[in-house]
């Protein structure tokens, strides 16, 4: 995880440069400026800055990059002087902060693979394997969007590997397989490698769920992608008190879409929402919303257009009693 001492910007005084620059228009939330995107001309704040990283993404158009120098080039013309939004401990490192050419070096993710290469659109020949494999499943939008990468070499040697980050800071990564005879198809790192945490702490795309207010549940990254902003991964079937924790605390719907075969596992993950509704005993601030997709077709959550999904959730009703019967007997509840 990074730490306060790494931190590359100084929040306070990147704030001001950014109000300076932009104007204070919205409130700042969990470190991310927002801001109306001048590349689409969204005006609902969808442009977001990370106070510590200096990455930016529009969640609207999904205008994104990694370098603050690459923002301020596009808007003003030119680029700021560094000093002037870095904090004092950063500048004493040996950096050349002032390069800001194409070709300058991308910082690699702290708490992922050695091995891990960042999709940036320009891989080379076995990049461009991996990028096409990947691409048949998402827009390269997506791609850029979640800072997925690749491992070419080494222990996830052949895989696609997607970060997965809680305010900002990677916490886990998942790695699936883009060759048949690579087993497991998924392999995810074990708790504490490469200074990560367990699969049972972490909630793939929390920063979205809490933009959002609304966390629609599902078992795998690629599903939690394709659905979009409020697509969360649990990495598996069965959430943690930590995972069920962290998003009680933070959304006010809760949508539980798992695998087709696991739609009788689905009725009893939502029933521990539930639970955990009653326990915080927050009924008396409305609580939150607590809902069960079964898929009608079988399949997974990305084998449907999102189209489909949006209606399936549109069109779904709140736990029902009937429902909580469905957990304790293991059969589907009635239509």
């Amino acid at each position: 995880m990074i730490r306060e001492k790494d931190r590359r910007y100084d929040p306070a005084q990147l704030r001001r440069t950014l109000i300076g620059i932009f104007g204070e228009e919205y409130e700042t939330q969990r470190n991310q400026f927002r801001v109306t995107c001048f590349k689409c001309g969204d005006a609902t704040g969808h442009l977001e800055i990370n106070l510590l990283s200096g990455f930016f993404h529009c969640w609207k158009c999904g205008y994104s990059g990694r370098r603050l120098a690459n923002l301020f080039k596009d808007y003003l013309g030119y680029v700021p002087k560094i000093e002037e939004y870095v904090s004092e401990d950063e500048l004493r490192k040996p950096r050349l902060f002032e390069r800001t050419t194409e070709d300058e070096e991308i910082v690699p993710f702290k708490g992922l693979p050695d091995d891990f290469v960042l999709f940036t659109g320009v891989e080379n020949f076995q990049g461009q394997m991996a990028l096409r494999w990947l691409k048949k499943r998402m827009p390269m939008e997506n791609i850029l969007k979640y800072g997925i990468g690749y491992c070419l070499k080494g222990k996830y040697k052949d895989r696609i590997v997607v970060p997965c980050r809680e305010d900002g800071k990677v916490v886990y990564f998942s790695a699936r397989s883009i060759a048949d005879r690579v087993k497991p198809k998924y392999l995810n790192p074990e708790a504490g490698e490469y200074g990560g945490e367990g699969k049972g702490s972490v909630v793939f795309n929390l920063d979205g769920a809490l933009r959002t207010g609304t966390a629609i549940l599902c078992e795998g990254v690629f599903d939690a992608m394709h659905i979009g902003e409020s697509g969360v991964c649990i990495f598996g079937t069965d959430p943690s008190e930590t995972q069920i924790h962290k998003l009680s605390h933070g959304v006010k719907k809760v949508v539980v879409m798992l695998d087709y075969d696991a739609r009788v596992k689905s009725f009893q993950v939502a029933d521990k929402f539930s639970l955990m509704n009653k326990s915080l005993n927050i009924y008396r601030t409305g609580g939150f919303d607590v809902r069960c997709i079964v898929l009608p077709k079988g399949g997974d959550p990305d084998e449907y257009p999102r189209e489909t999904i949006f209606k399936l959730i549109e069109e779904s009703k709140p736990l029902s009693l009937d429902q909580y019967v469905a957990t304790l007997t293991g059969r589907s509840p009635r239509s």
